[in-house]
């Protein structure tokens, strides 16, 4: 607990410090430092009998010897005129069977250049969306039903919902164990 005292009563007095010098920068007013009757330093823009004028170090500053100009805006580059070199699912490869009696299904996929600002990448499973992708890697799908899909990356405009682009399909198929069809 006294710790706690001594340690908030230094952050005060550390406060008050640097908000006085930043108030004696700006209005380069001197300031004085006194003791209280217990000991601890007071800082003032008004002097007593026992302070003592502090001098402040004048503040560094420096010319540049350089314009800087400020940065160009990246020109406006028409989002829907670019083409992906590559929307491809990678695996499982197209018309592999894959056996997962839980429905989980692994989609690895690779986009070629990088998803540029202002697209939206989507993957596609029956045309429905799977969820969105932010480049190349893979997403899991959890609880696919049985049976053949299709899989695809699809690129549309964020502001508009424009359809760019859309990868090449990949069929799969998911076997599940069903209890029913024995």
């Amino acid at each position: 607990m006294l710790t706690n005292l001594i340690h908030q009563k230094a952050s005060r007095w550390i406060f008050v410090l640097i908000a006085l010098t930043a108030i004696s920068v700006v209005r380069a007013d001197p300031i004085y430092k006194s003791r209280d009757a217990s000991g601890a330093p007071v800082f003032s823009d008004q002097g007593s009998q026992s302070a003592e004028e502090i001098e402040l170090k004048p503040i560094q500053t420096y010319q540049s010897s350089e314009t800087i100009e400020p940065q160009r805006k990246a020109e406006q580059v028409d989002e829907s005129a670019f083409r992906y070199q590559t929307l491809l699912i990678t695996s499982p490869a197209d018309g592999e069977p894959v056996r997962d009696n839980t429905g989980n299904l692994q989609v690895a996929f690779l986009i070629e250049p990088g998803v540029q600002r202002g697209h939206v990448v989507e993957l596609m499973l029956d045309d429905t969306s799977a969820g969105f992708v932010r480049g190349s890697g893979e997403m899991l799908l959890t609880n696919v039903d049985r049976g053949n899909h299709q899989l695809r990356l699809r690129v549309t405009l964020a502001k508009s919902g424009e359809l760019l682009q859309e990868g090449p399909g990949s069929s799969v198929s998911l076997l599940r164990y069903s209890s029913r069809h024995n």
